[in-house]
């Protein structure tokens, strides 16, 4: 089974300020609560075509992440026929390998997989995503002061994004599903993606 992707990604979590997480350090709160959003702009798995469709992961954590026992909802792109869904679902549930494989031990309980409306947007650095009734999650890309150039984390040792992280802001994050969460003005990552395995 050997799969690649690549595309546009950000995420969005309830820290105050740049996710720690990533640095294996603990979160701003007591917990976590993360929210995963992708585009996929080309690749397949096994010769199943991936183009154009959109995944989104929430991800609800201790304070520390990486204790695991994360529980985790997984939302699928309703346009996907039942080969992709089914591509999705082992990509991104780590069955095909790579990045995700190695996140499973994390997972305690998988709450859900759902097959959903998900529309992503991509402009001016910013990116947005909705699931109908259940996410609505935007964010700004931040640039340093007198620069018109993004804080860019390339080393940190727990990076959902091989390629590197932007830091952005969270302008809205609704969450209505498995549970509710509601913030804005926290930590956002940006950056394009790719996977393979």
């Amino acid at each position: 089974m050997g799969f690649w992707i690549e595309g546009d990604y950000f995420d969005e979590c309830s820290c105050t300020v740049s996710c720690p997480c990533i640095f294996l350090n603990e979160a701003t709160e007591d917990f976590c609560d993360n929210f995963f959003a992708w585009h996929i702009v080309r690749g397949e798995l096994d010769g199943v075509e991936l183009a154009d469709l959109n995944v989104a992961m929430a991800v609800h954590s201790g304070k520390q992440m990486q204790d695991g026992n994360w529980r985790v909802a997984l939302y699928l792109d309703q346009r996907a026929n039942e080969a992709q869904s089914n591509a999705l679902q082992a990509i991104f549930g780590g069955q095909a390998g790579g990045l995700f494989e190695t996140l499973a031990p994390l997972i305690g309980e998988i709450a859900g997989v759902f097959s959903s409306a998900i529309t992503f947007d991509k402009a001016n650095g910013g990116r947005a995503m909705q699931i109908e009734g259940v996410l609505d999650m935007r964010a700004a890309e931040l640039r340093e002061e007198g620069e018109d150039q993004p804080t860019v984390f390339t080393d940190a040792p727990f990076m959902p994004v091989p390629q590197g992280l932007r830091q952005g802001r969270s302008e809205v994050l609704r969450y209505s599903g498995v549970w509710n969460f509601e913030t804005s003005g926290r930590n956002a990552f940006i950056n394009q993606f790719r996977y393979e395995g």
